[in-house]
């Protein structure tokens, strides 16, 4: 009888999905990864750099390999590359393999190249699977190539050919599409194609018992060209079948049936012992090792474990082992985890007695896991042993890493900065230096040390699939925090000035330290920056020049009429540099947000670099702190401004834009009813300017 098993629908879903994709994607930038390296390709080859208890265990088997001194042969590299690639779409080839057989196709024919074929087909209502992979379009394109050449691209040959694989084709996606057979003039190599194209249709239909039948007629068949590859694709349906579920007449759950993969592993061992099946052995044997996974889940782990550890092999079969590792890691079935790889990617991930695993082996792959969750108490054992790491070796990086974390817990700063000197002069993935940065900002001893240890190129974005390569700089959120809410504005001022910042993160810093020198009355500072800011963003000038001029008593109004003509005035810097980063139109109001400022009074640092332990920055954060947020400093001004000379032409102006900019900023508590102040007094005292008719609503503050 059929061994039958049942399936949860969601797990059907995770096995047959090549990858997880996410349905959106968060387009924060990253400066290192979470669960993959920046650069697979250089990873794979020893630049390990600095990995992460959440990378993926695909990364960390690699990194096993390195770090336990038996890197992976070239072969093995190769098909590690080629999985990792596959998991994260990072396919050289532009065209879809069914595009290609369009293109073909359509030559031939002489018409324009119309929809390629859809390969995925629903084999129930569980979702799809791939049915037609790229082999199939990349073989049909050559075999067409190859019978045009030899019958001629218009003979009657070559078109009933063509028109059989087409049909074979339409079963890709749906449907049940069987090709004539061939008729009996055509020639025999024509006849010979078409029996297999038959079997094929029928095999894509998920007719999988009648394509087998076929298959194996082709494969006794001593005169086809398509003898030895029958006789592979016949055992391949039976894998079919056992892997498309169907729902059970008995109480309507899906259901996988063994019989036919257990049928498909007889098969295949029989190709394996027939000498004149050769050409198929290789094929016959990757067969072989799907049937294992499914069939022998506990003996399959055991084997891929022992072959990631040993190596070398083939390309085929590193990148087996490694799907079928990984795969199998958290199957319930799969209970036994003595082998040392399997132990050492447990204790990366979710801690363990590393320290003890290390003091047995003696290990480097064991003490750069003892490292990585090394307690204070532990650091002197582990910083002894660890100083012996050289830089020649792959675990360098992330020994230092952690030999810094130790020497910062255990305040020891003057260590931590040599360490992080040493390893940040050496050749290193992005990722791994923006970590190893955000190390030395937190000990910088100087401004000019902390804004040159600030500029770090973002690795990616937090989806962490695609490929979207930075070729600038932006802020961290660490550096914008303490810029931001610990930097006394004078050595504020001095950072924006630095000569060698990339302006991408100039930027930022110079218009936070002009506005908070606007709003803070320090027309000293305001000077000095103001060619620099003038240069670019000549727009802010005019109003500038009004605020240079006005009286002391006047300072404030000034102040707000130049704020709000201009929504990328922000006295603080978020982090990445905000719109600021790559926008220099300050007088735009982004409708995104990012506009004046959102000013709450954040908490200082509970630490700060050396060099700002003596900076007091109470007094500037207290004062921005009773102007109020962006909106509400503007509103309040123009409602005074109202009250001291209503009939200054600045107030209906400034009234209508602080209303209308409120939308578009964040507020704090006396904004909305400040909004609808300012709204009503617009429109009761300057009802026929073309401003209150320009302003027929007012808002709540939103961001």
């Amino acid at each position: 009888m059929a061994k039958r098993r049942a399936v949860r629908i969601a797990v059907m879903v995770a096995l047959c999905a090549a990858t997880a994709v996410p349905c959106s994607w968060d387009t924060t930038p990253a400066f290192s990864f979470r669960v993959r390296p920046d650069d697979p390709e250089s990873y794979i080859n020893g630049s390990i750099g600095i990995i992460g208890k959440e990378f993926a265990r695909s990364h960390l088997v690699v990194a096993y390999r390195w770090l336990s001194g038996n890197p992976p042969s070239n072969a093995e590299r190769e098909g590690f590359l080629s999985l990792i690639d596959h998991r994260l779409k990072r396919f050289v080839a532009a065209e879809r393999p069914a595009t290609t057989w369009e293109k073909a196709r359509a030559e031939i024919r002489g018409v324009q190249p119309g929809s390629a074929p859809w390969e995925d087909r629903s084999g129930s209502d569980y979702g799809y699977f791939t049915n037609c992979n790229d082999d199939a379009f990349l073989n049909a394109v050559e075999v067409l190539r190859d019978r045009a050449s030899r019958f001629g691209a218009k003979s009657a040959a070559v078109a009933s050919w063509l028109d059989a694989q087409e049909t074979v084709f339409e079963n890709c996606h749906e449907g049940m599409s069987i090709p004539k057979p061939a008729e009996p003039s055509l020639p025999p190599l024509i006849r010979a194609d078409r029996a297999y194209q038959i079997a094929a249709a029928n095999f894509y239909a998920m007719n999988y018992d009648d394509a087998r039948a076929q298959f194996l007629a082709i494969a006794g068949d001593s005169g086809s060209p398509w003898r030895q590859t029958a006789r592979i694709v016949a055992a391949r349906a039976l894998l079919r079948k056992a892997t498309v579920p169907v729902r059970s007449e008995n109480d309507g759950a899906y259901v996988f049936d063994d019989e036919p993969m257990q049928q498909a592993e007889r098969d295949l061992r029989a190709i394996l012992a027939d000498a004149s099946l050769a050409a198929s052995h290789d094929q016959a044997r990757q067969l072989l090792r799907f049937a294992a996974f499914r069939l022998h889940p506990q003996e399959r782990f055991a084997e891929v474990a022992k072959a990631l550890m040993k190596g070398p092999g083939s390309a085929v079969e590193a990148r087996s082992s490694l799907d079928d590792y990984t795969l199998l890691f958290d199957r319930e079935d799969v209970e036994k985890r003595n082998d040392d790889l399997t132990q050492w990617i447990e204790t990366i991930q979710g801690g363990g007695n590393a320290i003890g695993k290390w003091r047995e082996t003696k290990k480097p792959h064991w003490l750069v896991a003892a490292l990585a969750s090394a307690s204070e108490k532990e650091a002197a054992e582990l910083l002894e042993a660890s100083g012996k790491i050289g830089a020649d070796s792959a675990a360098y990086p992330m020994v230092a890493h952690h030999r810094a974390r130790l020497l910062l817990a255990s305040n020891k700063t003057d260590e931590a900065r040599a360490e992080l000197d040493r390893v940040l002069e050496q050749k290193l993935p992005e990722g791994s230096r923006n970590l190893l940065l955000e190390q030395r900002r937190s000990v910088a001893r100087s401004l000019a040390d902390f804004v040159r240890d600030s500029q770090v190129t973002p690795v990616g974005y937090d989806a962490e699939q695609t490929e979207e390569k930075f070729t600038y700089p932006l802020l961290p959120e660490d550096a914008a925090k303490v810029l931001s809410e610990a930097t006394p504005l004078d050595m504020l001022a001095d950072a924006a000035m630095t000569n060698d910042l990339a302006k991408e993160i100039r930027n930022p810093i110079l218009i936070a330290a002009w506005t908070r020198a606007i709003l803070l009355d320090r027309e000293d500072v305001a000077k000095r920056l103001a060619p620099t800011v003038i240069a670019i963003a000549p727009g802010v000038e005019k109003h500038y020049d009004a605020w240079l001029k006005a009286s002391a008593e006047q300072r404030r109004f000034a102040a707000a009429d130049l704020v709000v003509h201009n929504g990328g005035l922000l006295p603080v810097i978020y982090a990445y540099g905000g719109r600021l980063a790559t926008d220099t139109d300050l007088e735009s109001v982004n409708h995104g947000g990012g506009n004046w400022r959102c000013f709450h009074g954040a908490e200082p640092l509970k630490s700060v670099p050396p060099f700002l332990a003596r900076a007091n920055t109470a007094d500037e954060r207290l004062a921005l702190m009773e102007l109020g947020s962006g909106p509400t400093f503007m509103l309040q001004a123009f409602l005074d401004l109202a009250g001291e000379n209503p009939k200054d032409p600045r107030v209906p102006e400034g009234l209508s834009l602080a209303v209308k900019g409120t939308r578009w900023a964040c507020g704090d508590a006396e904004t909305d009813k400040l909004a609808e102040r300012a709204f009503n007094l617009l429109h009761k005292r300057y009802a026929s300017t073309t401003w209150a008719k320009e302003t027929p609503y007012w808002y709540k503050s939103g961001y």
